[in-house]
């Protein structure tokens, strides 16, 4: 389980994405991490918004967007975030992408 210093590190990575629309999103079709929401609902919300802000809630990371919508992430034991330049293909183990210009949020 990550601890407190490793989920505000993964946190600071995703602000390189703050204030850049997301143009698409790609969620894993078998992924079992969006517990009371379909993926297809998750591309749907997050598709054409700007990130707004991250912030977070002891393990939890809470992102923000300008539409109102909100997405939670909590690590898990092995879980990360990071960002990779443009558009790569989403990988084995990468849940979910926000494919922003000139880079992804995975």
């Amino acid at each position: 389980m990550p601890e407190l210093a490793e989920v505000e590190f993964f946190r600071r990575q995703w602000d390189a994405g703050l204030g850049h629309p997301v143009v698409a999103v790609d969620c894993h079709p078998s992924a079992r991490v969006f517990r009371g929401c379909e993926p297809h609902l998750i591309v749907e919300k997050l598709r054409g918004s700007v990130l707004t802000g991250s912030w977070t809630h002891g393990k939890h990371l809470l992102f923000g967007f300008t539409n109102g919508g909100w997405l939670g992430v909590h690590l898990g034991m092995t879980g990360e975030l990071r960002v990779e330049n443009g558009w790569p293909t989403a990988g084995r183990h990468d849940h979910l992408s926000l494919r922003q210009p000139g880079h992804t949020l995975v």
